[in-house]
């Protein structure tokens, strides 16, 4: 039984939570682990107090450009457009016939 829709969001959001509630109480073990080298340790703490905005901002980014590229790779359907103005043509002439409108 494939779960719905609600239920895989609801599903990843528990799961993600309860990694973020993992990392912030062994905060701590995890940034006496990291090396100097490759991070802060102000920055890793920030990273890890603000990970849901971060992963909040990171799917508003995805959602703006997921519609941008799809807004730019949007074809003409010239013969659709031709098939249509022959079907409002047709609603016209029975609309007319029926004297519902008169156009």
């Amino acid at each position: 039984m494939a779960l719905l829709r609600y239920q895989l969001f609801t599903t990843y959001l528990v799961v993600f939570l309860a990694i973020w509630k993992a990392l912030l109480a062994q905060e701590e073990t995890i940034l006496s682990q990291i090396p100097l080298s490759i991070m802060s340790v102000d920055t890793t703490k920030l990273c890890i107090q603000y990970l849901p905005l971060l992963a909040l901002l990171s799917l508003a980014v995805y959602a703006i450009v997921s519609i941008g590229m799809s807004m730019l790779t949007f074809r003409d359907c010239p013969e659709a457009a031709k098939e249509l103005e022959e079907q409002v043509k047709e609603a016209k002439i029975a609309l007319k016939k029926k004297g519902i409108v008169g156009f």
